[in-house]
């Protein structure tokens, strides 16, 4: 009783902080209060992971199949599974029902937009529920998990380059229209950042996970040097007329950081011969990176999560000629305390392709918050594990589209001169 008690008490207080948090930022149209709801839920389902994670072993050791977990680490990595598991089958669920939706008139609309408190009991129902799986159906789903991660990397892949490319345009423009050299200094200096903390990573790399033995790190590291040079050069090339160094630097960036993250999470076994990376180790430094890597982690996930999923229409899934914009009666200003309905005519994001997008981002955070580490082990002896390798290829493979993705977008011009790609 008190557990139930707990999660209706959970849930208006995750609803009343949402309400209180657009009021004070006016974010009163549905369609913005909606996705505020879910961004919230994300948050809060991930920190409230973590801390079970690293905390929650006296109690979680009690319950339901996870009596049977020989250590910390199997409650731990177990309820972060569970949590993300519970997730995305709500994320499915609410896809399933919104599917198709065109406007907020539309009844399964509401199923989207209110509903708020219901959602949190199912979400808390569901993963309550969660805690009863066996170990091998929860290894089951993180296999899963881990392919979907991959699949969400891909969509990030397209939205940081996409945002890469918005922002030397907006700051080329305000070069242009200005005649302020400040801002041509300001674009050349952060392309530099860009590529100085690449070039950082890069050696650091080299020092902690390369060297002798080392022919995992050693090669990945050098496929992303000469990548990473392939693709700079090309885009300073005056044939190249989409080519922009700050782009280049932050998609080279983005490239270093899922070959690092690759990288530590090589596994120790008879394939990796590397012993460079057991030595000198600080667990105090090591596990400082790691919380600010997860906290990061939450906080990117969740908004890449909710940006890209609303941008839909950039993956094909919504017409954006088709938008009609709908003002209030009052001139489109908003009053306080009243949700300004803003998709009776056309919905803002694609509902379906937004739980879709969410599914993939909790599966994505519940992978980086076990490290990708999916073993567990239990009291009889017997392990659940899928093998760690898989976290290496799947970053490694999102590196390279991540790559061919952006090398293609400077050539298509080229290749296919007859297509506008304004």
């Amino acid at each position: 009783m008190s557990g139930i008690m707990f999660c209706v008490n959970a849930a208006c207080c995750a609803c009343s902080t949402v309400s209180c948090c657009c009021k004070c930022m006016r974010c009163n149209k549905a369609s913005t209060r909606a996705r505020a709801e879910y961004f919230t839920m994300f948050v809060v389902c991930a920190i409230v992971a973590w801390i079970l994670r690293d905390h929650g072993y006296n109690g979680l050791k009690r319950v339901g199949a996870m009596e049977d977990c020989a250590d910390e680490d199997c409650t731990g990595r177990g309820i972060v599974l569970r949590i993300t598991f519970s997730m995305a089958v709500l994320s499915s669920i609410l896809m399933c029902m919104v599917i198709g939706v065109s406007n907020s008139k539309e009844p399964r609309a509401k199923f989207q937009n209110d509903f708020w408190f219901l959602k949190w009991l199912a979400l808390a129902g569901i993963t309550v529920g969660s805690l009863y799986m066996s170990n091998d159906d929860v290894m089951n789903y993180a296999y899963v998990a881990a392919v979907a991660s991959g699949l969400f990397l891909c969509l990030g892949i397209i939205l940081v380059m996409e945002f890469a490319y918005a922002w030397n345009d907006s700051w080329v423009e305000s070069y242009t229209q200005t005649d302020d050299v400040n801002w041509g200094r300001l674009i050349v200096f952060t392309a530099m950042v860009f590529y100085g903390i690449s070039i950082s990573v890069w050696v650091l790399m080299f020092q902690h996970y390369g060297g002798e033995g080392c022919n995992y790190a050693n090669g990945f590291l050098i496929v992303t040097v000469i990548l990473s040079t392939i693709i700079t050069f090309t885009s300073i090339l005056e044939v190249v007329e989409n080519g922009a160094l700050m782009v280049s630097g932050l998609m080279v960036l983005y490239c270093t950081y899922l070959c690092s993250s690759a990288i530590i999470g090589l596994p120790v076994d008879d394939l990796n011969t590397c012993t460079a990376r057991h030595s000198s180790t600080n667990d105090a430094s090591d596990t400082a990176i790691y919380s600010l890597g997860v906290l990061f982690t939450i906080a990117t996930v969740a908004w890449a999560t909710i940006r890209s999923a609303s941008q839909g229409q950039k993956f094909g899934m919504l017409d954006k000629n088709a938008r009609t914009e709908i003002k209030s009666e009052s001139g489109g200003d908003e009053e306080d305390g009243v949700v300004e309905q803003d998709e009776e005519s056309d919905v803002e994001y694609n509902y379906a392709f937004f739980h879709f997008v969410y599914a993939l981002g909790a599966m994505y955070v519940g992978m980086v918050m076990i490290n990708w580490n999916m073993a567990l082990v239990e009291k009889d002896g017997s392990s659940h594990s899928v093998s760690t390798w898989a976290n290496v290829w799947v970053k490694i493979a999102s590196q390279w589209i991540c790559f061919l993705l952006y090398f293609w977008s400077l050539i298509a011009p080229l290749v296919c001169s007859g297509r506008d790609f304004s």
